[in-house]
């Protein structure tokens, strides 16, 4: 169940019925149980209760705490973060979802999500004007621009999380995904243009994974944020996911060595369909005396015939990776 909660008075409604209205004074105390709050009257009275995860929740304990109405903690052994609630006037160091409302005013918030949502436009109009560009520094423009927001949500957490506009509250800046997936969309899509083995691929995107999340780790420890081992796992699952499809593009700007080139000729050209990953379009030929079978892209594709002569493009990146590039 959602509640939504508004402070003067206070009032609670449910998505789909209205449980009350009353003012804070009416208020007796609140219990906590878990992550549960229970407001109960001065009569004994169970007046409503709500959860740290619903809309709303972090404004009225603000508002509920500056007018010190009592928290008690059903608990025997109150866990750190909710200590706060049995102190009166201080919010804990442990708890960074409450320091917030102390260190920024809503209208300093207000201003950082203009500076955001700006950022957001140029940022989508870079990823369109990187094709322009040299193919390796549209690549670097297309690769910064994810990164960059990364850079930013490590210094702006728990301020800004991942949601949309319309879901964010006055205390939050929602993340900017639109350019950051416009960019990693077209990252994908230059996937089919490199080849290197799946081993290495997988081993390189592991170690990207890792780097990734270092400073994530680093920036939970400075900012004292106790985050669930689940949701640690689902970031570097995420990370990971990021890792892949920022590899080949890693590796290509990397490549500062010079190019070597043999001709082959095409022995056999097909495709292959999937309904979420599209088509991809491969060549079959003989390089170094071994039958290989490798990605190109779809103009490649469609501009050769079995038989015509095309060159393979070996490439070595500053990290030690291998890939091949075919083309005319």
């Amino acid at each position: 169940m959602i509640y939504r909660l508004s402070l003067s008075p206070l009032l609670f409604s449910a998505v789909l019925q209205f449980l009350g209205t009353f003012y804070y004074n009416d208020i007796d105390k609140i219990v906590m149980k878990k992550e549960q709050f229970i407001l109960y009257s001065h009569e004994g009275k169970r007046l409503a209760s709500f959860e740290l995860n619903m809309n709303g929740c972090m404004e009225a304990l603000y508002y509920l705490q500056e007018r010190e109405v009592p928290f008690t903690e059903k608990q025997k052994t109150p866990s750190p973060q909710r200590k706060f609630f049995l102190k009166p006037g201080r919010f804990p160091e442990s708890n960074p979802h409450m320091d917030y409302l102390f260190k920024w005013s809503p209208s300093e918030i207000a201003r950082q999500r203009k500076i955001i949502r700006i950022l957001g436009i140029l940022t989508t109009v870079l990823c369109f004007a990187a094709f322009i560009f040299p193919l390796k520094w549209m690549l670097f423009t297309l690769l910064s621009i994810p990164l960059f927001y990364y850079c930013l949500y490590l210094w702006l957490f728990p301020k800004m999380i991942l949601t949309d506009a319309k879901s964010c509250d006055e205390y939050h800046i929602p993340f900017p995904v639109l350019s950051s997936a416009i960019a990693l969309f077209i990252l994908l899509n230059f996937i089919d243009r490199i080849n290197m083995p799946m081993r290495t691929w997988m081993t390189f995107s592991l170690a990207t994974t890792i780097i990734l999340l270092i400073p994530y780790l680093i920036m939970l420890c400075i900012k004292r944020i106790k985050e669930h081992p689940l949701k640690l796992l689902l970031a570097a699952c995420i990370f990971f996911l990021l890792s892949m499809d920022m590899c080949h593009a890693i590796n290509y700007i990397t490549a500062f060595d010079s190019p070597k080139h043999d001709i082959v000729i095409v022995t056999k050209k097909h495709d292959s369909s999937a309904p979420k990953s599209g088509t991809n379009y491969y060549f079959q030929f003989t390089w170094h005396s071994d039958e290989q079978n490798m990605s190109v892209s779809k103009s490649l594709y469609e501009s050769t015939d079995v038989g015509d002569v095309i060159k393979v493009c070996s490439r070595k990146s500053i990290f030690g990776v291998e890939f091949q590039i075919l083309h005319k």
